[in-house]
């Protein structure tokens, strides 16, 4: 049975996050598309058990809850489908190391904000510095899972000043 060396390893993961498919990885690395695909399992192996903090109940001073939208298929006015439309990704990021705590692809509700901060306020011990955005659910879902003895929390809300309606409508600051 042969081994992989790390220099191809690395060269394999590259390639693949880069987002080059499993056979142009094969040819760039020299290798076969069978020890690609293994690379592969392994290092979503590796991210799976890396990713599930239960296993040591880590201690993370500070971080960071917001969520991403986007879209599967098609957007909400065109979906003719189940499944198709708005899609929420929430992610809970530690804002020291940028390790990802804990995220929940759902649809943007208090049912799904509130399953996303109890999965993240169960990885976590001691106290914690919470930032998040200004969407309301957040606020009853940090109280009741973190309580307020393990989190001090705080809100951040951009205001951009603006000059006329035309800047109104612009995400970003104002010139």
């Amino acid at each position: 049975m042969n081994k992989t060396g790390a220099a191809i390893r690395a060269t394999i993961l590259r390639c693949l996050t880069d987002g080059m498919g499993v056979r142009a990885t094969a040819r760039t690395a020299a290798v076969t598309k069978g020890t690609v695909l293994r690379q592969l399992v392994e290092a979503g192996e590796f991210a799976a058990f890396y990713s599930d903090l239960r296993v040591r109940g880590v201690a993370i001073p500070r971080i960071e809850m917001d969520e991403q939208w986007s879209f599967v298929s098609a957007k909400d006015r065109r979906a003719t489908k189940p499944g198709q439309g708005s899609i929420w990704t929430f992610a809970c990021l530690a804002s020291d190391t940028k390790l990802v705590v804990s995220w929940l692809v759902g649809d943007r509700s208090r049912e799904c904000t509130d399953a996303f901060v109890a999965d993240a306020a169960s990885r976590m011990v001691g106290i914690t510095q919470i930032t998040t955005d200004g969407w309301g659910p957040y606020h009853e879902a940090i109280s009741r899972h973190f309580t307020w003895k393990r989190a001090d929390y705080a809100i951040v809300i951009k205001s951009y000043d603006a000059t006329d309606d035309e800047e109104k409508r612009r995400y970003g600051p104002a010139k």
